[in-house]
């Protein structure tokens, strides 16, 4: 992969999973504001393909563990 996909690819993430929030309205948001690279549309199509959903992982609570949610 080349950087600038590599670098797509992790604000894209940051943006979709940085924080809780609406999945499905983070991805309109991501589109509108984003010209994406492929490999950023192919992780967005995954998404909405996802029969399952997707896990958001980990996050820090407010004891700065890290903690499964």
């Amino acid at each position: 992969m080349s950087a600038v996909a590599i670098r797509a690819l992790r604000k894209a993430f940051a943006e979709l999973f940085g924080r809780r929030q609406n999945l499905k309205s983070a991805i309109e948001r991501l589109t509108a504001t984003a010209i994406p690279t492929a490999e950023v549309g192919e992780m967005i199509e995954f998404i909405r393909q996802s029969k399952r959903g997707v896990a958001f992982g980990m996050t820090r609570d407010d004891g700065g563990e890290d903690s499964e949610l």
